[in-house]
């Protein structure tokens, strides 16, 4: 019985940190922005997963899925992002105070059988009570 208790302890921390390879270059159609291209590395594994990201919407933004909150200051706004991995889905939470709104995002990023990326994002705005959620799938180039 502890063996099949630390056997089980064992893979659901592997199955915690196992985060997917999203490394390459991608054409992106997002609902909300259109078509652009982006480009991902990915660098280190496990709880130490560095992704590097980089589009002309966004320029450059690194994501450390380590479950750790990173604070930001973006124009007097405070911004908090906390990424991690379960199974083989990147999970990236944001939290924006705007002075006058708080909004919540989570991503869900993954890997469909021809790894292409699809990435669904549910936003909610805790002042309001509103959301909104939309999609972006990414084809590898």
């Amino acid at each position: 019985m502890k063996t099949l208790l630390l056997l089980s302890t064992i893979l659901a921390a592997n199955l915690t940190f196992a985060c997917p390879n999203l490394s390459g270059k991608f054409l992106c159609n997002d609902e909300e922005f259109g078509s652009y291209e982006q480009t991902i590395t990915q660098t280190g594994s496990g709880d130490n997963t560095v992704y590097t990201t980089y589009n002309d919407l966004d320029g450059s933004e690194t994501i450390v899925a380590n479950g750790k909150w990173k604070e930001a200051d973006i124009n007097g706004q405070k911004l908090k992002t906390k990424a991690t991995c379960v199974g083989k889905v990147l999970n990236v939470q944001m939290e924006l105070d705007t002075g006058s709104e708080v909004m919540e995002a989570l991503n869900m990023v993954q890997l469909d059988g021809n790894n292409n990326i699809y990435n669904y994002t549910t936003v909610l705005f805790r002042n309001s009570g509103q959301s909104m959620s939309y999609k972006e799938t990414c084809k590898r180039l």
